[in-house]
C-alpha cells in the first residue's frame, strides 16, 4: 500500500522488499489513480486516499543480480475508467557485450485491479505511449544499449539509443505494426484522437525544431517548422495551443495558432544555476514549471502561472520532485523519488492554498503590501530557541535576501529590492508562514 504524510503532503510506497521506490509516471482518470514504480503500479480508486498493489512484475528468467530482472513502470495510459495500458522497461542481459533495453506490455480492463501482460515483448525501450481508442495504441520507442560494471553499482552505467521507431497496436497491446517515421529527431509524441497525432521534435536533420502531424494514423506525416532550439518535450493541450521545452532544459515556449500561423512565445527562463526537469500547462493562461538544482537534484522548485506566463509564483521548494501531470484548470500533481507525491490544487499544495499564502496566514501579517522603503512582520509565536529566520525570494526563485531576527515583530528594508512581486517564508521552531509582497 501507499502510506500518505499530512505534514510533507505525500505518500510514499511501504514494502518489505524496498521501500524507497521512485515513482515514474502517473496518470488520472475520474476518482482513480495509477503509478508507476520500480516492479510495482499502484491504485487509488477514492482520488488518492487509499492506495494498493496493482500489479507486482519481475522480469522471467535467471540473473546473477536483481538488478536484471527489475522492470520500470515508464508509461501509464487510460483510456476510461475500466481500460488502461502500462509499459515497463527491462533490462536483457548478455554476457558478451551491452544489455538491451526493451518494454513489456500490460492491459486492464477493470480499472487496474488486474492486468494481462500482452503477447508481443520484443519492443524496444518505450518513451512515449498514447491510447486514444478502443482499436489504436501507439507506441514510440528507441533501441537501447546499457552498459553496466557489473559487479558494481548498477548506477554506474552508460546508456545510449538508437533511432526512434513507431508502432501501432489495434488489439490492446497484443500485436504491434511497425509504422516508417521519416525523421529521425524527436522528443514524445502526443494523439488527440485515433488518427491526429502530433510528434515534437526537429532540429537536427530539419532545419528548426517544430511538431510533425498526422491524420491518418501515422502513415504520413506533415512537418511543421517553429524556429525553436531542439526540443525536450512538447505538451499539445488542443490542435491550436502546445507547450515545449528546449533540449537544453532552460527555456520553455508556447505555441498558439491564430487561424493563419503559429506563433512562439518565450513565457519562462530558466533560473541561473539550475535545469527545467518538466513542465505540466492545462490550457493558455495555466500551468507549472519544475526546476531542480544543477549540483542538487534532491530539491526542487516549483513555479506557477495563472497569466499565460507574464509572472511566474514560486510556490516552494520540495525534495525528491521531478515530473508533473497536469489535470485540468490548475490542478495537477508533482511526483518523483522516493515515492514522492504531492498534489496541486489551484496552483498550491493542497491543503495549503489559498490561505496559506496569502497576507495573513495563520494570524501573520506583513504590512504595508504594496512595501515601498520597509516591511512589517508579526508572527503569531515566538521561536523556542529565540531565532526566526525570514528570506525573501523573487519570482525566478532566486534567494535576495536573508536574516535571522529574535521576537515576534520585525521590520525589514526593501530598498534594496527592484520593484516586483516577491515571496517571504518565515520559518521558526514554532511553524512556517508564507507571503506574497509586491514592492513598488
Amino acid at each position: 500500500m501507499l502510506l500518505y504524510d499530512s505534514q510533507s503532503n505525500t505518500i510514499y510506497p511501504d514494502t518489505e522488499h524496498y521501500p524507497y521506490f521512485d515513482v515514474y509516471n502517473l496518470d488520472i482518470n475520474a476518482n482513480k489513480i495509477l503509478v508507476g514504480t520500480n516492479n510495482y503500479l499502484y491504485l487509488s480508486e477514492d482520488n488518492g486516499k487509499n492506495w494498493k498493489r496493482s500489479l507486482y512484475f519481475k522480469v522471467p528468467g535467471y540473473h546473477p543480480f536483481d538488478y536484471y530482472r527489475w522492470a520500470y513502470f515508464t508509461e501509464l495510459k487510460f483510456l476510461s475508467v475500466n481500460e488502461a495500458i502500462a509499459v515497463a522497461w527491462a533490462y536483457r542481459e548478455t554476457y558478451m557485450g551491452p544489455d538491451e533495453v526493451y518494454s513489456y506490455i500490460f492491459h486492464t480492463v477493470d480499472g487496474g485491479n488486474h492486468w494481462q501482460l500482452c503477447a508481443d515483448t520484443t519492443l524496444p525501450a518505450c518513451f512515449s505511449l498514447s491510447f486514444p481508442s478502443q482499436d489504436r495504441v501507439y507506441f514510440f520507442g528507441k533501441y537501447g544499449l546499457i552498459i553496466i560494471k557489473k559487479d558494481f553499482y548498477p548506477n554506474n552505467a552508460i546508456q545510449t539509443y538508437g533511432k526512434a521507431r513507431f508502432f501501432l497496436s489495434e488489439d490492446q497491446g497484443n500485436s504491434w505494426i511497425e509504422l516508417p517515421l521519416p525523421f529521425d529527431t524527436m522528443a514524445n509524441m502526443e494523439f488527440l484522437n485515433r488518427t491526429e497525432g502530433y510528434i515534437f521534435g526537429g532540429g537536427g536533420t530539419t532545419p528548426s525544431a517544430g511538431f510533425y502531424k498526422t491524420q491518418d494514423g501515422g502513415l504520413t506525416w506533415n512537418f511543421t517548422p517553429l524556429g525553436l532550439p531542439m526540443i525536450n518535450k512538447g505538451q499539445l493541450i488542443n490542435a491550436h495551443l502546445m507547450y515545449f521545452l528546449t533540449a537544453d532544459s532552460s527555456q520553455v515556449y508556447r505555441a498558439l495558432y491564430d487561424g493563419y500561423q503559429w506563433d512562439t512565445l518565450k513565457v519562462f527562463t530558466c533560473p541561473a544555476g539550475k535545469f527545467i526537469r518538466d513542465i505540466g500547462f492545462t490550457n493558455e493562461n495555466t500551468g507549472y514549471v519544475i526546476c531542480l538544482e544543477q549540483y542538487n537534484i534532491e530539491t526542487s522548485w516549483i513555479y506557477f502561472t495563472e497569466d499565460a506566463g507574464q509572472t511566474w509564483t514560486l510556490i516552494g521548494n520540495f525534495p525528491y520532485l521531478n515530473s508533473l501531470k497536469a489535470t485540468y484548470n490548475q490542478n495537477g500533481y508533482a511526483y518523483g523519488m522516493l515515492g514522492r507525491i504531492m498534489q496541486l490544487e489551484k496552483g498550491y499544495p493542497v491543503g495549503t492554498a489559498p490561505a496559506l499564502y496569502s497576507t495573513d496566514v495563520g494570524n501573520s501579517q506583513v504590512f504595508p503590501n504594496p512595501a515601498t522603503n520597509y516591511l512589517n512582520i508579526q508572527i503569531p509565536s515566538k521561536s523556542r530557541d529565540g531565532m526566526t529566520q525570514i528570506v525573501i525570494y523573487n519570482m525566478a526563485g532566486q534567494r535576495v535576501f536573508e536574516t535571522h531576527k529574535t521576537g515576534n515583530q520585525f521590520l525589514i528594508p526593501m530598498t534594496m529590492l527592484t520593484p516586483g512581486w516577491y515571496l517571504i517564508i518565515i520559518t521558526n521552531t514554532e511553524g512556517t508562514w508564507h507571503h506574497k509582497v509586491l514592492k513598488r
